[in-house]
């Protein structure tokens, strides 16, 4: 029940589930996220969720490594890959604020990335099936909710920048799309080592 008032919450008022998230690490940790899913949880569900939709409907699936060909190590390799991008925007928060860098400064721009990840991973997951479904008309369709969900966490990202960490909207953008470069980039050499080292 709540993972739906979860992803509506996130999708409708993003900028809101952020502020919840890291308003709720301050209560006792019995009371926090009471009305909501944890924000890990939410993203880890999310991906379980993209997961079997895309299984459900692509039964042809591209070819893998050998690691990758089991579900379960699949499934991690893709928590780990989306995850990148919550984690490198919390970083960049972190280092925007000139704050040190631990588990404690870290936990909280984390919490609040993984709020707003889980709907554009389930965005651009959707569009990435419905391009590998579709013909002609399916491939564009399935591009534009594909890139619809790239804009919509870019845009979200550059408003919380800039109202969180008081940036100019210019400043915002430019750490948004740097802390987006860093994690394509490290998604791409991970599934390059795993790729050499399993083939």
């Amino acid at each position: 029940m709540f993972y739906p008032l979860t992803m509506w919450h996130a999708l409708r008022h993003p900028l809101e589930a952020m502020r919840y998230s890291e308003a709720e690490l301050g209560d006792a940790p019995e009371d926090q996220y009471s009305d909501k899913l944890s924000p890990p949880i939410f993203l880890l569900l999310t991906l379980l969720i993209a997961h079997a939709i895309e299984l459900a409907l692509v039964p042809a699936q591209p070819a893998l490594p050998v690691f990758l060909a089991d579900e379960r190590n699949l499934l991690m390799f893709r928590a780990l890959m989306f995850s990148l991008y919550p984690l490198t925007i919390a970083v960049t928060i972190v280092r925007v604020r000139a704050a040190r860098l631990d588990r404690e400064t870290l936990r909280r721009p984390f919490y609040s990335q993984c709020y707003v990840a889980a709907p554009f991973v389930l965005g651009l997951d959707i569009g990435v099936i419905i391009v590998r479904l579709g013909d002609k008309t399916g491939i564009v369709i399935g591009l534009i909710v594909a890139i619809a969900a790239c804009l919509w966490l870019f845009t979200v990202e550059i408003l919380w920048f800039h109202r969180k960490l008081r940036l100019s909207y210019l400043r915002a953008s430019a750490s948004v799309a740097f802390a987006f470069a860093v994690a394509t980039v490290l998604i791409i050499c991970v599934a390059l080592a795993i790729d050499s080292i399993t083939s």
